[in-house]
């Protein structure tokens, strides 16, 4: 199974990046890709996997990973600021080094802060009473600073009922007298479905997904992303379904053209569990016929290249379709305002497979100085295409810039 992956939960939440998702590609590679917050530009994301730093990066929206086959793992990703990241910088406190056993707990600072100079955490250790001595002190010293939040962890506990009391300290050491207790349930989260499938049928023009519920289930709540190929995962903040334990299928209702994305998490009463890499995806035509094995679309990119000719460049985010590209098409129209002809590919380029970066580039004939449309279709290694990219136009440039006039030559020293 690859590994889960989810934003990062974290007190920070301008920095948590947006759907966070994994696809497990082959011997121990996991594709992780997420979509980033408009602010801060430019970012660096820093990628955790079980809690410990895996790689620190600048301006990518997804990433490869090398994992052993065949394992679980946790995947965290958190943005920030270009300027503030290197590749070393990590952290520490914001990301989860097991996904069900720490409790965070967090405060406001009271109206005004003028006599606090710190805050103190107590807590109960899960024997039910708080008590305000060193031993049970969770976290001392934690400096008002002016900040509009404050958070700390607890170290890795047992699944259980915790207390907690925060406490306002001011220069002198004088203690706040609270006892208002704050108390968190940490509970395991419920073990995801298995074999999640989905059946399309061109009569009824729906889908039915089935899968085998986990143990312990209390119901299955569907999600999906409405069809809309730009967003090739389902949107976890909108529930489709809840379906009751034992059921283990649903039909959905009917579809329409274009990418649908399924996927089905477990509640056991307290909780659901969060996996984003269990997923079943059904594409249709215009006339609602069912399109299998395809690769996700690519992005292109066209620029002018010298002697009337155009740099076409293709990159792909492999996490994204159903089938793994191998290989770009380009296309290109008459020159003269005609359709893109995606019958005939003016080149079949193989893509270059570095990190997370799936590319390939490719530079075309000469054309003439009129404005021409390029195209182009991911392909896997069995010939299944992708949808056709964004297409771009661009008029090629073949003149040759004027000469410099007065050229002279002065001997100096």
């Amino acid at each position: 199974m690859p590994p889960l992956a989810f934003p990062l939960g974290g007190v920070l939440g301008e920095f948590r990046v947006l759907d966070v998702r994994v696809k497990e590609i082959e011997n121990g590679e996991v594709a992780v890709a997420w979509t980033a917050q408009a602010q801060p530009s430019p970012a660096a994301f820093i990628i955790a996997v079980d809690g410990r730093h895996y790689r620190t990066v600048h301006g990518m929206t997804s990433y490869i990973l090398k994992v052993d086959p065949g394992t679980t793992h946790t995947v965290e990703v958190l943005q920030v600021p270009s300027a503030h990241a290197d590749v070393g910088y990590f952290p520490s406190g914001l990301f989860t080094s097991t996904q069900d056993n720490i409790i965070r707990v967090g405060w406001a600072p009271p109206a005004s802060v003028t006599d606090v100079e710190s805050y103190r955490v107590y807590w109960d250790k899960g024997e039910g009473t708080v008590q305000f001595t060193d031993d049970y002190l969770l976290a001392d010293g934690i400096q008002e600073d002016g900040s509009s939040s404050y958070a700390v962890e607890t170290p890795e506990i047992a699944a259980d009922t915790y207390k907690f009391v925060v406490r306002t300290v001011d220069k002198a050491g004088n203690e706040s007298s609270n006892t208002g207790t704050t108390s968190e349930t940490l509970s395991k989260y419920i073990s995801p479905v298995t074999v999640l499938s989905a059946t399309y049928s061109a009569i009824t023009n729906k889908v039915t997904l089935t899968w085998v519920d986990p143990a312990g289930v209390t119901n299955l709540r569907v999600y999906h992303n409405a069809g809309d190929d730009t967003k090739p995962y389902p949107d976890y903040g909108s529930l489709i379904a809840t379906v009751g334990s034992g059921v283990q299928t649903w039909e959905s209702p009917v579809l329409t053209e274009g990418l649908w994305v399924f996927g089905v998490r477990a509640y056991d009463g307290t909780a659901e569990e969060p996996n984003t890499q269990i997923t079943v995806r059904v594409r249709l035509d215009a006339s609602l016929n069912e399109i299998s094995g395809y690769p996700a679309k690519p992005i292109l990119l066209a620029t002018e290249s010298a002697g009337g000719k155009i740099r076409l460049r293709g990159f792909v985010d492999p996490s994204a379709g159903d089938g793994t590209p191998d290989q770009i098409k380009f296309y290109t129209n008459d020159g003269a305002g005609g359709a893109v002809d995606y019958s005939s590919a003016i080149a079949t380029v193989d893509l270059i497979k570095i990190s997370d970066n799936w590319f390939c580039e490719f530079e075309t004939i000469q054309y003439g100085e009129t404005a021409r449309k390029f195209g182009a279709r991911s392909v896997t290694s069995d010939g299944d295409e992708s949808e056709n990219a964004t297409e771009q136009t661009i008029t090629p440039d073949s003149t040759v810039p004027p000469q410099p006039l007065s050229v002279t030559a002065t001997a100096t020293r």
